[in-house]
């Protein structure tokens, strides 16, 4: 019997072989492809990105003066500092701003900068080209006219080096492993970080500053840097409870250095303060205000007959009087006895009734059952009010104040001794 030459079982196989084999090379070829574009789309964004930047500093007017002239200005200087400090932070392995002139074998490319590492600078400063230095012979004809073609175009230009396919299953494997290992995990500790920065940021609660991370094992600095970034969200958080404890006793701090120890209410540093805000509320036109001096009579009296502790309770209750009327006004103490009221609001408005409660609590305080010397409250008072017409000062209106006071102060002298 004759033998067959090529049996079906063994054409199926070779047909099921090689429709497999090019069924992988198809598949190979389509992966490749679109990994070369997403490849290439990165890439060219990343470019982009640091063209726009580099492009953003350039003052054109300078760099053409430069090149003319063939001195380095100031601008010239920082933007080489800008461009080396670019090729530090990233991974270009050239970055330059040229002039393409001709097509020539030699002296075709113009330098007018080139950006150069740390490590350059140190290792080979011999190769680097300075202002208006011709390329010589490092640009062949072909390179220079794609240059040329480009020089007059807007949009930015890429120019793409075709590699042999031998590098095709070495690209594809390079790529499998950069999609796994760096691709992967880094779209990961983004999509973290982009939800850190929309959430953790907006809220006032220092623990919402650390960062939800999720496990990242690829064992190569990837998985290093999300594990610094937690460490680095745990210092921040740290760092920002420190520094809301240390803003809370400064305030605490500020507050009992602009309040006066005794009475309690603003003391001469605040007192100063709120003078400046007068002033400009003055200066723009929206000043209302009136201003009530105080000065309390017998406290010498008191310190020398009943001793200082009674004293204090003395300035105490003649503060107190001010401060239940004058509810809506601030009160400071600007000297051992000397009391000021700066009339706002409603205090002003009302600012002649609030004057009669003060005198009618004062005889009150004198006329008690109970009443003793130190609870006997004595202020000689003057009030005055801003006048725009007049005044553009906040001290006219004090003067005008301090003159009332002192004239009540007259007055009362001849009914009682006031020291």
């Amino acid at each position: 019997m004759k033998k067959i030459k090529n049996p079906l079982s063994k054409s199926i196989m070779k047909i099921c072989i090689v429709s497999f084999f090019v069924l992988c090379v198809v598949l190979t070829l389509l992966n490749y492809f679109s990994y070369k574009v997403m490849l290439f789309e990165r890439y060219e964004s990343h470019l982009k990105n640091i063209i726009t930047n580099t492009e953003s500093k350039i003052d054109t007017d300078d760099l053409a003066e430069c090149i003319r002239t063939g001195v380095k200005s100031e601008k010239y200087k920082q933007l080489q500092k800008d461009m080396d400090q670019c090729k530090d932070s990233t991974d270009l392995e050239f970055l330059y701003i040229i002039i393409p002139l001709n097509t020539e074998e030699r002296d075709n490319i113009l330098s007018v900068i080139e950006a150069m590492s740390k490590k350059e600078y140190e290792e080979t400063p011999e190769d680097f080209l300075d202002l208006n230095t011709l390329s010589g012979d490092d640009y062949s004809p072909e390179v220079a006219k794609q240059y040329l073609d480009a020089y007059g175009k807007e949009d930015i230009v890429y120019f793409e080096n075709v590699t042999v396919w031998g590098d095709l299953i070495i690209s594809m494997a390079f790529m499998l492993w950069t999609q796994k290992k760096v691709v992967e995990p880094i779209e990961t500790l983004e999509q973290s970080v982009s939800d850190y920065m929309e959430n953790g940021l907006d809220s006032n609660d220092p623990d919402s500053l650390l960062i939800q991370m999720p496990d990242i094992h690829t064992g190569n600095e990837v998985e290093s840097l999300a594990q610094k970034i937690v460490l680095m969200s745990e210092a921040l958080c740290v760092t920002v409870k420190s520094m809301l404890s240390t803003k809370m006793e400064l305030e605490q701090m500020s507050d009992i250095a602009r309040k006066d120890e005794l009475t309690h209410v603003g003391n001469k540093v605040s007192y100063r303060d709120y003078v400046d805000h007068l002033q400009r509320t003055i200066e723009d036109g929206s000043a209302e205000f009136g201003i009530v001096m105080a000065d309390v009579n017998l406290l010498k009296k008191v310190n020398d007959t009943y001793g200082h502790v009674k004293g204090d309770i003395y300035l105490q209750t003649c503060c107190g009087i001010l401060c239940d009327v004058y509810q809506h006004s601030p009160v400071f103490r600007i000297g051992g006895d000397e009391f000021v009221v700066i009339l706002t609001n409603r205090d002003y408005a009302n600012r002649n009734i609030l004057m009669m409660k003060v005198k009618t609590r004062l005889v009150d305080s004198q006329n008690a059952p109970d009443a003793e010397p130190w609870t006997s409250a004595s202020v000689a008072l003057g009030m005055a009010v801003y006048t725009p017409d007049t005044d553009t000062q906040v001290q006219q209106v004090v003067h005008r104040a301090d003159n009332e006071m002192y004239a009540d102060k007259k007055r009362t002298h001849k009914n009682m001794d006031i020291r």
